[in-house]
C-alpha cells in the first residue's frame, strides 16, 4: 500500500502540513505581536524616508541654518511639543480602547489616565490643555460606563501625592 509514495513525496507533504499548521497557530495566537512587528517596521521606514535630505550640501546647510536663523531653536521645541501632543493623544486613545477590552472601572481608569497626563508636565500649563480634555472626553464618550465630563478631565492633570 505505501509502495507507490516515495520518499521525497512524503517529505514534501509533511513539510507542507508542518507549515500550515505553524501559519495557522501563528496567525491565531501571535497575530497582534505580527500586527505590532510590521506596523513598526513600516513606522521606522516612513520616518527614514522623511529625515533624507537630497541637497549636495545637506550638513553644511544645516549648521549654517542654526547659525543664521535664531528662531530654529524655538521651531524644534515647538516640534517637540507637538511630537508630545501625538504621543499623548496616541496613549489616551489606546488607553480608551484597552479599557474598554478589559472592561476597567472608572475610577481605575481615571486613575491610568491621570498617570498617563503626569508624564507631560510640559503640557499641564499649555494652550493645549482645554483640546486635550475634549478629545478625552470625546473618547470616554464612545464608551457608555467611561463617560466623563470637561471638569473630571481637567482634574486628571492635577498631581497626586
Amino acid at each position: 500500500m505505501f509502495t507507490n509514495i516515495s520518499w521525497g513525496n512524503y517529505i514534501t507533504v509533511i513539510t507542507l502540513v508542518s507549515a500550515g499548521w505553524y501559519i495557522y497557530v501563528g496567525l491565531r495566537y501571535y497575530f497582534s505581536e505580527f500586527k505590532y512587528y510590521v506596523q513598526k517596521k513600516t513606522d521606522r521606514r516612513s520616518q527614514n524616508a522623511n529625515e533624507i535630505d537630497f541637497s549636495p550640501q545637506g550638513d553644511q546647510k544645516s549648521e549654517n541654518r542654526d547659525f543664521l536663523n535664531p528662531a530654529s531653536s524655538f521651531e524644534e521645541t515647538g516640534n517637540d511639543v507637538f511630537d508630545q501632543i501625538e504621543e499623548v493623544i496616541k496613549r489616551i486613545k489606546e488607553a480608551v480602547s484597552s479599557a474598554s477590552k478589559i472592561k476597567l472601572v472608572k475610577e481605575e481608569f481615571l486613575d491610568y489616565l491621570g498617570l498617563i497626563l503626569q508624564e507631560y508636565p510640559s503640557l499641564r500649563d499649555s494652550d493645549f490643555r482645554s483640546s486635550l480634555n475634549e478629545l478625552i472626553v470625546q473618547e470616554c464618550g464612545k464608551l457608555e460606563s467611561l463617560s466623563l465630563t470637561q471638569q473630571e478631565a481637567d482634574l486628571l492633570w492635577n498631581e497626586k501625592t
